[in-house]
């Protein structure tokens, strides 16, 4: 098995309605682990806006060999949060036409962590539920897509993702022998 190596996102952006995420573009913060972060504030009290919009992480440069099968995909996402009560809402894969594809692997029963903190998210045998392709992985729509959101009743609190990694594992294509390779015996 083969694997590409932990790649970052080269664009971020954000879909939906929720708690705007600040510090999204190309290439967006999330694509560094240097404390500049993708930031968005969840208020519940105030303005019911307690779930953040969908960061969508995307770009990744991935080249996997045409032919070869994907065997899982693991995401390393670097968060952290002001105050205790910020949870994933969703964690999943986008396809290369940026739509969101197979299982949600988002942790919506552990609050984030005070300080950054990477969580991983599937592992080298695990698809996330998708069929995946070399043409799916290689597309710069293929991706993240993160949204998380705010269990507190009444305080304001900012939900920081300073990294996100993808890193694919796949078995090349089986190497073809030239036919004059049987005219040598």
């Amino acid at each position: 098995m083969s694997t590409t190596g932990q790649k970052v996102p080269g664009v971020t952006s954000t879909n939906g309605s929720g708690a705007s995420w600040s510090n999204v573009g190309s290439p967006g913060s999330a694509s560094s682990s240097d404390n500049t972060y993708c930031t968005a504030v969840c208020t519940r009290l105030t303005t019911g806006n307690n779930q953040s919009q969908d960061l969508y992480a995307q770009t990744f440069g991935f080249s996997i060999p045409t032919g070869s099968t994907i065997n899982g995909v693991i995401v390393a996402v670097e968060k952290a949060q002001s105050g205790s009560a910020i949870r994933d809402t969703e964690v999943k894969l986008l396809n290369d036409s940026s739509s969101k594809i197979g299982s949600n692997y988002a942790d919506t029963g552990t609050n984030w962590n005070g300080s950054d903190t990477v969580k991983t998210y599937g592992s080298s045998t695990d698809l996330w539920g998708a069929t995946l392709t070399p043409a799916i992985v290689n597309s710069s729509n293929f991706g993240l897509t993160f949204s998380c959101f705010d269990t507190s009743a009444t305080t304001t609190r900012n939900a920081n993702i300073d990294q996100i990694t993808i890193e694919v594992y796949y078995t090349p294509p089986a190497s073809t022998l030239p036919g004059s390779f049987f005219q040598l015996f």
